[in-house]
């Protein structure tokens, strides 16, 4: 595979040249190639992966994709390490993976596609699995009518999610840019974001005192870059409704990652708002699936309801 340049017109000088690599056709695709996304896509969930509608808003030679893809793709993890510190990592994990649900009903609205009963079935259902997990006061019997500890902190993942399905369509709008560029410019945008809200928002930057928080964010560091690199790639060989799906994936190693090294048991809050939001996502996910095949299809005879 040989690189070409590419100019955008109308870059400033700093991005002016970038690395374009071009697909190859679809018929040199080997069999496992056709695998790749989403082999990648499930490498970025186990990395706990952080991170689908302007492409047709975007103009293409324009840089904007390029800025909007930082911005939305940074804030996007923030919020999600915000929300980290009033819920658990599951909780945070089952609400960014509505991702696909978000996409669907603003595609619609916005751009007018199709959406039947099933999509705005499969969004009232993940709202419910979010209801369930504020632990409303007539399921707990507390005075207060929600946990606020868990109110802040799911509001900080819906941010989250809504960053992460903007920056997910835009990572696969760029899937022809080499992915070391994508996240060369993703860590240096990222780094001057957080820079700038660390001396707002709090004290400033702060280093680790003991070798082991500068062994764990050394580690982070390394998962989030594998994290985020796997998913430029996945999304590179494969459709963004099959990698949306397989980021279901993050619900499951949430809970067993708290579970394991973090000693958390997850209540029944947890479980069944999780279970009721993977759910309407997976079958969502589905109906895509279903759509994509051809007229006439067994799967489609079998599952027309599906499709409605």
């Amino acid at each position: 595979m040989q690189p070409k340049l590419s100019t955008i017109n109308s870059s400033p000088p700093i991005i002016s040249t970038i690395l374009v690599v071009k697909e190859p056709p679809e018929t040199n695709k080997i069999l496992p190639r056709r695998f790749l996304g989403l082999v990648f896509t499930v490498i970025s969930s186990i990395s706990f992966s952080l991170s689908t509608f302007l492409v047709k808003l975007l103009t293409t030679g324009s840089y904007s994709p390029f800025l909007c893809r930082w911005l939305f793709g940074t804030t996007a993890i923030l919020l999600q390490f915000l929300s980290l510190q009033y819920i658990s990592v599951a909780d945070s994990l089952v609400i960014t993976v509505i991702t696909p649900v978000f996409v669907t009903l603003v595609a619609h609205k916005v751009l007018g596609e199709k959406c039947g009963f099933i999509p705005i079935l499969c969004a009232i259902v993940t709202v419910l699995g979010v209801g369930v997990m504020t632990r409303p006061s007539i399921f707990t019997g507390q005075k207060e009518f929600f946990d606020g500890e868990a109110l802040i902190g799911i509001s900080f993942a819906l941010a989250s999610m809504v960053c992460t399905g903007i920056s997910f369509v835009l990572v696969r709008y760029l899937r022809t840019i080499h992915f070391s560029v994508m996240m060369t410019f993703f860590g240096v945008w990222g780094t001057m974001e957080c820079g700038l809200l660390s001396v707002w928002y709090g004290d400033g930057v702060i280093f680790p005192e003991e070798m082991k928080d500068s062994v764990l964010a050394l580690l982070l560091a390394v998962l989030s870059f594998i994290s985020q690199g796997s998913l430029v790639l996945g999304l590179k060989f494969e459709q963004a409704s099959m990698v949306a799906v397989f980021r279901t994936l993050d619900v499951l190693f949430g809970f067993v990652w708290q579970g394991l090294l973090l000693g958390v048991v997850p209540d029944v809050y947890s479980v069944v708002g999780g279970i009721t939001v993977t759910v309407g996502v997976l079958v969502l996910g589905f109906r895509k699936w279903l759509i994509q095949l051809p007229e006439g299809h067994k799967a489609r005879n079998l599952f027309y309801l599906i499709l409605k």
